[in-house]
């Protein structure tokens, strides 16, 4: 045995000096294991099959195609149902209703057009941007069946006597859309032009002619403009109002208007029209302060091949009851099968009456 051994003193590799407490990292905490629950793993699901639409039919001419993504369960129905759908409806839901999708817009956009009505004065004004519109979308031209607007749109105020014809563009334009629209039915040109008369608006008339019209109001200046050679190219032609104007009656054949049902015109005009046609419908228009109504005029709306049942007329008369009672006997008399009787009187009448 060694000298000087001290069994308590170690190897220098065992003892631990200041520096090397430096230089040695301490080691890392005990990792505490975490335990998951135990997931079974189930098998790939196929993939999902797409369900096969339904086969596909033939259009009809009023249907339009449905449209493209997800189908909805409205935009299925066919065109005419959703028409009949939105027919009750007015125009400003119509559009609401139009603007919602592409499909409905294709559906409800040409039924805009059907019925163009522009007694409004606010679409009266923009009667303009109408004819526009029309003129670049001819498509749109053959769906009207009813317009009652301005053959010309003219501005506010501005006089129809001074316009230029033929050298306005927006003649131009009136006549390009008149002349397509072979599908109108029931046409009234709310503005005093003498369109039945002068070669200036021959092709006017020409565009009315090609025409086959069920109803035609005619409001033109002056009681010397010839109507008969318009009436006499509408052999179709049931219901006439002559608001204002016209004349040439004198002209008038047996064959002109040969299906005429309804008849709004002065005394004088219905006199000459009545006999010899179909009329069951007489609307007397004021005519130089009617009095009373003559039996020899009655025996013209008598003639009729057909019975008048509908009768209206207006007596300017106020202070005289007697022309009163006495029209309302003779018209008893001379159309005993009127079902609808109106007479306006312009004053006032007792209740003996």
């Amino acid at each position: 045995m060694e000298k000087n051994f001290n069994p308590f003193s170690l190897p220098s590799c065992f003892v631990r000096t200041k520096d090397d407490s430096k230089s040695k990292p301490e080691p890392p905490p005990p990792r505490q294991l975490e335990l998951q629950p135990y997931r079974q793993r189930l098998p790939d699901a196929p993939p999902p099959q797409r369900r096969s639409p339904p086969p596909k039919r033939a259009l009809l001419p009023y249907e339009y195609p449905p449209p493209s993504g997800r189908p909805s369960m409205f935009t299925q129905l066919p065109a005419e149902i959703i028409l009949l759908i939105v027919e009750p409806v007015g125009l400003l839901q119509r559009v609401r209703v139009m603007r919602t999708c592409r499909y409905l817009h294709q559906v409800l956009e040409p039924n805009l057009y059907r019925h163009l009505n522009l007694l409004d004065p606010n679409l009266y004004r923009r009667s303009g941007r109408l004819h526009l519109a029309l003129h670049s979308r001819p498509a749109l031209i053959s769906q009207i069946l009813t317009y009652r607007g301005p053959i010309f749109p003219h501005k506010h105020g501005e006089l129809l006597w001074n316009l230029r014809i033929g050298e306005d563009p927006r003649w131009s334009i009136g006549l390009a859309v008149f002349q397509k629209a072979v599908n109108i039915r029931d046409l009234y040109f709310t503005d005093y032009i003498n369109w039945t008369a002068g070669f200036q608006l021959a092709p006017y008339r020409e565009a009315v002619d090609h025409m086959v019209l069920d109803r035609l109001v005619i409001q033109v200046r002056g009681d010397f403009v010839d109507v008969v050679q318009v009436l006499r190219k509408q052999p179709e032609l049931t219901r006439l109002e002559l608001l204002w104007g016209g004349g040439g009656w004198e002209n008038l054949e047996a064959t002109d208007v040969p299906k005429l049902r309804s008849l709004s015109a002065t005394l004088e005009t219905a006199t000459l029209i009545v006999p010899g046609r179909p009329v069951e419908e007489v609307n007397l228009l004021p005519s130089q302060g009617v009095r009373r109504l003559h039996e020899e005029l009655l025996e013209c709306f008598s003639r009729s091949t057909r019975v008048v049942r509908k009768f209206e007329m207006k007596l300017y008369d106020p202070f005289d009851e007697d022309a009163v009672r006495d029209t309302i006997q003779a018209v008893a008399r001379n159309l005993p099968a009127i079902e609808d009787l109106t007479i306006y009187v312009g004053g006032k009448i007792s209740g003996r009456m």
